[in-house]
């Protein structure tokens, strides 16, 4: 997990894709954000096959966090065998006053 207030930005995706079908979380780069960096603005998602995991968020099935606007934001993980991260959508969300140092 990152620091609270710290967005890690890696090179390497979080998850590969292995055959035909490409995995949601392969793609780079990624920023890696704390999951107590989300507001309230932030919830999960009404799709219930994306809410998947037996004691949190496994966040392997597509993006799980949308927007209270409607649109799906990122990827939520919090389940035990997987790190409590926050990968945002590329293409779908931009940091208000962000710059990358």
């Amino acid at each position: 997990m990152t620091d609270s207030g710290i967005a890690f930005k890696s090179y390497a995706p979080i998850t590969r894709s292995y055959g035909d079908e490409r995995e949601p979380l392969d793609f780079i780069p990624q920023y890696w954000i704390n999951p107590d960096d989300l507001t309230d603005a932030v919830g999960n998602t009404r799709n219930s096959r994306r809410l998947s995991g037996c004691c949190g968020l496994a966040g392997s099935n597509g993006p799980n966090q949308v927007c209270r606007c409607g649109a799906e934001i990122g990827t939520l993980r919090t389940d035990c065998w997987s790190p409590r991260i926050f990968i945002p959508e590329p293409g779908q969300t931009w940091w208000d006053g962000w710059s990358e140092q």
